[in-house]
């Protein structure tokens, strides 16, 4: 019968195992375990005790030589057959582990059944002391040597049988005191020497099915890791077939190298046009002789440093057939057939680096040209200025009629139409002359402490003349004794421009508000009107120099373009931030957002007050 093997594994890189005084394993699951899987052992080591029967039916043969055909012969080979029988039972009943404490206490039983009807027949058939203790010696031997029991209860079975026999021939009328002494200390021995060899033949066998359990434990290891490493290498050569396609398909050039060399190994067509050469030459081409190397020798020693650095960088090379290319070269580790490899990409930006160049340079163009118009318009404003004074200062003397009577009234209306046409060209002048200043970055802010609150009316009268013309009421809210710190002459020109553009495009008899308030981050001055407005998409051009929304010859408003674009340039060099909120229609709010550190003002400020110019 085969040995039935367990499916689960046994633990053999634990520590050493514990073992009992009887040889099995202090660990009850791990003997279990070791019971079930040897069992098929058991069984056919329990052929032993069949044969021990048959040995009992053969001895029918002797019986009958020495009793012959009587009473005592038909009594004896009664008992031996129902000893064969008796034997058979564990085997049959049994074997098939289902119960293994079933199968040793049958067998245990069979033994004490098999000495007990030896120890009969040796009584019926007058055997000699001599013989019945070798036979006993025998016997015993056989049991824990062959008999397929767990050593304690062959160790009481010998003990049961040894007694036995020691009180059975104790009663034998020629046995001697001395006899039964020597007897007894034989039995004793044979027991001491049975349980110390069955002892050392359970741990043998436990010590070789722990043995063979870690071979086989790690012959599953190994077929297991031999099966993935097939599995692995399997995938991997679909993987390198996969990259092969894909890697010879890609419109993006592509190499491979080796880590520190600078030979390429494999390139794809696109990498093949993009060099300049076939094919076939490709594995002879050398990217230290493609690679400029004045665009690495700032950053790395050479090619070969800048390659196995892996870092993406826009280079310049020159291919084979003498084109000169500008290429974004990015780069990533990975295995190729087994070895390390660098995928090089070379990505053709030479297109994107011409269009570059054209648009710096027509930049610098740009800038060349804007810091000419500035020098100009600087230049002509001061150049303009002088005589426009001059005719300002005539008109004005002719106006007042300073050296006598001009005859004819029209004569000073004229002197006033020169002197407002004057006085305005002037101040378009002015504002031009700050734009370029600012432009140039050369306006310098003259910083004082200034009361907001006297600025604002200041500038109220200012543009009140206007505003009455126009029909348009103008309010301020401002608290008294609100201090800032700031270029006055700028404030002012800030609040003209703006309140002059909301006035020229108020509606009669609305009204241009003027508020300042604090926020959490600054403070904010904000003049408001009710009048035409503009869509939200028109603001940035609105916020341009010498650009209007309506900028046809027949526009509506008149007005260089310049209020909003300087005004908010005075506020940036503030600090600040100018803000419009306007829709078509609905009238529009310029927020002018000073920083709060700007703020000088006293304690006990008081509430702000609507006043009206």
């Amino acid at each position: 019968m085969s040995t039935t093997i367990s499916t689960q594994p046994v633990d053999t890189n634990s520590d050493q195992p514990v073992y009992r005084w009887d040889g099995e394993f202090a660990d009850r699951t791990l003997e279990a375990r070791f019971v079930k899987d040897t069992w098929g052992e058991v069984v056919a080591r329990s052929r032993a005790v069949m044969l021990a029967g048959l040995v009992f039916m053969v001895a029918a043969g002797v019986d009958y030589i020495t009793l012959g055909y009587s009473q005592a012969f038909l009594q004896l080979l009664a008992l031996r057959v129902l000893t064969l029988i008796v034997a058979f039972v564990p085997v049959v009943l049994f074997s098939d582990g289902r119960d293994p404490k079933a199968f040793y206490a049958s067998v245990s039983f069979t033994q004490i059944y098999l000495f007990t009807v030896f120890l009969m027949s040796s009584i019926v058939g007058t055997s000699p002391v001599r013989d019945m203790a070798v036979a006993t010696i025998v016997i015993l031997f056989t049991y824990y040597i062959a008999v397929p029991n767990r050593l304690h209860l062959n160790a009481l079975v010998g003990v049961v049988c040894s007694a036995a026999l020691i009180v059975t021939i104790g009663f034998t009328p020629d046995i001697s005191l001395y006899g039964l002494l020597v007897l007894s200390v034989m039995c004793v021995t044979v027991n001491f020497v049975g349980i110390q060899l069955g002892r050392l033949w359970g741990r043998l066998r436990r010590t070789e099915y722990l043995s063979m359990e870690h071979h086989k434990t790690m012959a599953g290891r190994l077929a297991e890791e031999i099966a993935e490493r097939q599995v692995a290498e399997t995938e991997a050569r679909a993987n390198e077939r996969s990259f092969e396609g894909v890697f010879r398909a890609a419109p993006l050039p592509l190499v491979l190298v080796h880590p520190g060399e600078t030979k390429i190994q494999l390139g794809n067509r696109a990498a093949c046009d993009l060099l300049g050469v076939r094919p076939e030459e490709m594995k002879t081409l050398d990217l230290q002789k493609v690679i400029e190397a004045r665009m690495v020798e700032n950053r790395f020693e050479d090619v070969k440093t800048f390659l196995s650095a892996r870092e993406p960088a826009e280079i310049a090379i020159e291919s084979a057939d003498g084109r000169h290319l500008w290429v974004n070269v990015t780069s990533s580790a990975m295995r190729y057939r087994g070895a390390p490899t660098i995928l090089i990409a070379l990505h053709d930006i030479t297109h994107r680096r011409e269009e570059e160049e054209r648009l710096r340079d027509a930049r610098d163009v740009a800038d060349s040209a804007n810091r000419s118009k500035t020098e100009f318009l600087a230049n002509m404003s001061h150049e303009l200025r002088t005589p426009l004074n001059a005719i300002i200062g005539f008109s004005e003397a002719l106006d007042r009629e300073i050296y006598g009577a001009l005859g004819n009234d029209r004569y000073k209306e004229y002197a006033q139409d020169i002197h407002s046409s004057g006085i305005h060209l002037l101040n378009i002048i002015n504002d031009i002359l700050d734009l370029s200043k600012i432009e140039a970055d050369k306006f310098e802010l003259a910083e004082e402490i200034v009361s907001l609150e006297d600025t604002i009316d200041t500038v109220m009268r200012i543009v009140a003349t206007r505003a009455d013309q126009a029909g348009v009421k103008l309010e301020r809210s401002v608290k008294s004794g609100l201090g800032v710190n700031c270029d006055e002459r700028a404030l002012k020109q800030i609040l003209i421009n703006l309140l002059s553009n909301a006035v020229k495009f108020s509606r009669e008899k609305t009204t241009v508000r003027v508020n300042v308030t604090e926020t959490d981050t600054a403070l904010r001055i904000a003049v408001i009107d009710q009048g035409i407005g503009m869509a939200p998409e028109d603001i940035p051009e609105a916020l341009e120099p010498f650009r209007q929304i309506d900028g046809t010859l027949t526009r509506t408003y008149e007005g260089t373009g310049l209020g909003l674009p300087l005004a908010r340039r005075l506020t940036e060099l503030h600090g600040g931030q100018l803000t419009i909120e306007s829709a078509r229609g609905e009238g529009t709010s310029v927020l002018i957002d000073l920083p709060l550190e700007r703020i000088d003002a006293p304690a006990d400020q008081n509430e702000p007050e609507i006043v009206s110019a």
